[in-house]
Parts: C-alpha cells; structure tokens; sequence
C-alpha cells in the first residue's frame, strides 16, 4: 500500500469518526423514535421486565451494548424497566470460570448503573464444540422468567453472531419458550448471516443512512417531495417498522461500553477485541427483527 493510499484511507477514517460524533444528536433521535415505536406497539407496561439471554461473559457488552444503553432511557412514569441477565455458561473453556463470572457482574453493573437487574449464571460448558441441554436451559429459563405469557427477550438470532453453536442454541431455547408461552416477544439480534461487508463495517453504513435521512429532511422542506419517489423518501426515514427495530449508540455511550469491557472483562481483552471494538456493526448498532 503507498503512502498517498495509506494516507488517504487514515484521512477518511478520521472524518467518519467527526460524523460519528456531530451527528451524535440526530442518532439519539433516530432512537428515541425507536424506544417510542417499543413502547406504543408492545403495550411495556410499568413495572417490565427485559430478559437478556446470552451465551458467554461479555456477550452483554460485546454483542448487546446498543440496545442495553437504549433501554436504559424508557421510563414508566417513576420506574424503569428491570432486567433480567441470563448468561447460561460462565465461560470456562479456558479455566477461567470464576473470573469471568465476576466480570460479569462487574460489567453489568457499569452499564446498568442506576438500574434494577439481576444476573442468573448457569455453567453449561462453553466451547464451539458443546452441544448444550435445550431441555436443562428451558427448565433454568422458567425459573428466572416464571410461567408468564407476556415475557420480552432478547437475545441472537438463529445463526448466531459468527454462526456460534452456543449463540445458536440461546435462541432455540428462546423459540421453545414462546412455543409454551405465545404471548411472549423475542428481540432477535440480526447476525447478518454471511454478509461479512455489513458485519465489520462500523458505523459506517448506519451513519450514511442517518446523514441521507437528515439530508431528505432538508429536501422535504424545500421542494415538498417533488422530484425523488415516494419510496425512496419512507426508505430512509427514522420510522420503525412492526417487525424491526434498530438502536444506535451514540458516542459517548460507546466510549462507556468500550470502556466497561476494558475494565470489567479483562481477561478477554485481547489484541484481537480492539479490532472488534473498532470494525465491529455490533458494538455500534443493534438490528433488532421481532418475534
């Protein structure tokens, strides 16, 4: 690569990030348009209970941070919504079992400070190859959760992020809940199946999308929609659909995930979790499909 490319593509990275922080205002927007469309169509009654199912330490921050930080937000009169973690393996596949259930707790209490939650840890034995009880977890699930028709989880999608047998086997257990229990709604994590281009692009995409929203705005109050088509307009509008919802984490929100997995978890602070933490859609933006 030649200097003038090298050079080119650090110019191009620095100005994405100045985006990423002026458009900060216009992305909470899109969010709270999100966290409104939650409310109105899910009826979340005060008190709610959100149970987040995860596989492994560190997948709350990691995979779930964007719609953590936004939940966070939804008030009901003078409660907030309570969460539930349940992380179904303390992630011993390296014999560090112990730690990384204390980075859990240590974690989730960063990014739920000023909020009601409990963790339930269950020790499945963690690894790409373990085939996990589905029975074991739905019976562990019913004791957090209890024999309510109404429940709201999130958790992965079927693929999984990176298509993990533990990831995958969260949201089977997820499915046979709902089965039981129709009236509960799962929030899916859209793993992108093998569209590695959305995967490891940042907010790159998301922020495109934010800045043509904000621009057609511009352009709906000048020309009144004469010249674009219609469809194109509703396309980028900040309005959530019935079946999807996507959450945004604004800068300093990231800052302060980043920072709870640097302090909280690390012993998986590896050389390879700082390219997540700066390719990575998931740390930046969450897709939501509803079930």
């Amino acid at each position: 690569m030649t200097p003038f490319i090298t050079f080119r593509l650090i110019k191009l990275t620095l100005y994405s990030w100045f985006f990423y922080l002026l458009l900060s205002s216009r992305i909470q927007l899109s969010n709270n348009v999100a966290l409104e469309s939650f409310a109105k169509s899910h009826k979340v009654a005060s008190p709610t209970v959100m149970n987040l199912l995860i596989a492994h330490p560190d997948d709350e921050v990691m995979f779930f941070a964007p719609t953590l930080s936004q939940l966070q937000t939804l008030h009901h009169k003078d409660n907030n919504l309570f969460f539930n973690i349940i992380c179904f393996s303390n992630g011993d596949a390296n014999d560090l079992g112990s730690i990384r259930a204390k980075e859990l707790n240590e974690s989730v209490s960063l990014l739920l400070r000023g909020q009601q939650y409990s963790v339930h840890l269950f020790e499945h034995k963690d690894g790409m190859d373990e085939v996990w009880d589905q029975e074991l977890m739905l019976k562990q699930l019913e004791t957090v959760i209890g024999d309510v028709n109404d429940a709201l989880i999130l958790t992965f999608d079927s693929r999984g992020v990176s298509g993990h047998i533990n990831h995958r086997t969260c949201n089977s257990v997820a499915m046979t809940y709902k089965t039981l229990h129709p009236g509960t709604t799962l929030f899916l994590l859209d793993s992108y199946g093998q569209n590695i281009i959305k995967k490891y692009s940042a907010f790159v995409l998301e922020l495109i999308k934010i800045a043509l929203t904000f621009l057609l705005e511009l352009y709906e109050r000048v020309f009144h929609n004469k010249f674009l088509p219609t469809t194109l307009i509703n396309y980028y509008r900040q309005e959530s659909i019935n079946d999807k919802l996507t959450f945004f984490i604004p800068f300093p929100k990231y800052a302060f995930a980043y920072a709870t997995m640097l302090n909280a978890h690390q012993s998986q602070v590896v050389w390879f979790r700082y390219g997540w933490w700066a390719c990575s859609r998931f740390v930046f933006v969450n897709d939501l499909q509803i079930v």
